[in-house]
């Protein structure tokens, strides 16, 4: 099939559904990071993605910042309460 006759059969689909236009490739990467977002296990990701790597479906996935403040709070206890304080080790180089 010729890339404009999947393009019009695409942008079809989508104003049938009622979505905004948007490209084939923008939805690839989208669903892509969506599927992080949501936690989705990697090989269900992989799947539905069509690839065959989890590699190649990374290459499409993009992290977005709320995400990974929300994980970072939820890997790091709250430094405001003294609870659960771990002290750190100093590490000097060689000169």
């Amino acid at each position: 099939m010729r890339s404009s006759t999947e393009r019009y059969n695409w942008n079809k689909a989508l104003k049938a559904a009622g979505l905004p236009p948007v490209t084939i490739h923008s939805a690839r990467h989208w669903t892509a990071s969506m599927t992080a977002r949501a936690n989705m296990p990697d090989d269900a990701r992989t799947a539905i993605m069509g690839h065959t790597s989890i590699s190649m479906t990374n290459h499409y996935t993009h992290r977005d910042t709320a995400s990974l403040a929300k994980l970072l709070g939820q890997a790091i206890p709250d430094l405001r309460d003294d609870t659960d304080v771990i002290d750190a080790e100093v590490v000097e180089r060689a000169a």
